[in-house]
């Protein structure tokens, strides 16, 4: 089942990441449209696909306004991962890259690494 994501105000509304860690109470917290307030997400993963763009423009900007505290991209498109984290003022202070081969460290409240080989599958 997905889970959206509520945006803050002045956005258009909600967003469905592909991928997403949330507080374990999370069903207690219910907003319209079988949303969730953005304080309950830990980590948000994002697939590109034919819409990479939105993926790795609009919506880091829109996960780092609503202060979502890591958010990964496997671009297939380009053929990396990244790893935003530490939101700040609408923007990631942190960002890493990886390329196919490597581990991708992933940090946060649910640290843990994964290849990015295992996140780019299919590209």
């Amino acid at each position: 089942m997905c889970f959206g994501l509520y945006l803050r105000p002045g956005k258009k509304g909600f967003v469905i990441p592909d991928l997403s860690v949330v507080d374990e109470d999370f069903r207690d917290h219910p907003l319209p449209h079988n949303c969730f307030s953005p304080d309950l997400f830990h980590l948000v993963a994002e697939v590109t696909s034919s819409n990479w763009r939105d993926d790795t423009d609009s919506k880091v900007r829109a996960y780092a306004q609503a202060g979502v505290p890591v958010y990964v991209i496997a671009d297939r498109e380009h053929r990396r991962v990244q790893v935003l984290s530490r939101p700040q003022d609408g923007k990631y202070q942190s960002e890493a890259d990886y390329q196919p081969g490597e581990m991708v460290e992933i940090p946060g409240r649910v640290p843990c690494t994964i290849a990015a080989d295992d996140l780019l599958q299919g590209a």
